[in-house]
């Protein structure tokens, strides 16, 4: 439970999905973040998994823990394969490339992420395994996507990467401020479309009826304009059934 531990120490409310709980059902809940959990296993047979983890990719931040991370690399486009000797015990040290720190990490697997194919899909590996160099993690983000081999989470265990949690964390108001900026556009363009809606009616009452009865072009403005306040209000509707406070501005 020292995953959920960890997320509700930053502040989080965490509900549990089971496993093949679908990225439909997700995307409905609308979770700040979604973090995929450790578990057994080779990662390509998990198709179920890899499929519904792709649907959610660039919808939510995501963050992988060790199945989780393999998953989410397969779901990226990446390969995976079985390693000669499995990362076993609580002792083996990981290099962060964006920093260069080395972290002492609890490990427990049999599979790992092929680093080749993760740049062949322009993903950054961002740590390495200091024993045989092998895949310890990856990031984007563009997408809020992170994930690592190992676990930060471990208990008892070195806890050199629980920062990776907080990382998390930044990912998802990240994401929050973005969706945000984009709830503000909408009611900008709205506000406009409106605006220029306003101004076709009063252009074509100035015309008077007496003079050019209601042509073609003018239906055409007034329609067009309609059909964006009409195409803008809908975006606003489901922006405020959505929102978790309900609050219509």
């Amino acid at each position: 439970y020292n995953i959920l531990r960890q997320l509700a120490a930053r502040g989080c409310r965490v509900k549990v999905y089971p496993a093949k709980t679908t990225a439909h059902q997700l995307i409905k809940d609308s979770p700040d973040g979604v973090l995929l959990s450790n578990g057994p296993g080779d990662p390509a047979a998990v198709n179920y998994a890899i499929e519904n983890i792709r649907a959610l990719i660039g919808k939510k931040p995501i963050f992988g823990i060790c199945l989780g991370h393999q998953l989410l690399a397969l779901a990226l486009g990446a390969k995976t394969y079985k390693l000669k000797f499995g990362h076993r015990g609580a002792n083996h040290p990981v290099r962060n490339l964006e920093t260069g720190t080395i972290a002492i990490t609890a490990q427990n697997h049999g599979f790992c992420v092929d680093m080749e194919s993760l740049k062949s899909i322009g993903i950054k590996a961002n740590h390495i395994n200091l024993n045989d160099m092998t895949c310890e993690g990856l990031i984007d983000t563009k997408r809020n996507l992170i994930s690592v081999q190992y676990h930060p989470e471990a208990a008892p265990g070195p806890r050199d990467t629980e920062y990776l949690f907080s990382q998390f964390i930044e990912f998802i108001k990240k994401e929050k401020v973005k969706a945000q900026d984009a709830r503000t556009r909408s009611r900008l363009g709205f506000l406009n479309t409106v605006k220029k809606f306003l101004e076709a009616q009063d252009l074509i009452r100035d015309i008077g009826e007496d003079e050019v009865t209601l042509t073609e072009k003018a239906q055409t403005i007034i329609q067009r304009y309609y059909m964006e306040v009409q195409h803008n209000q809908n975006i606003l509707e489901f922006i405020y059934r959505n929102s978790p406070d309900k609050e219509r501005k």
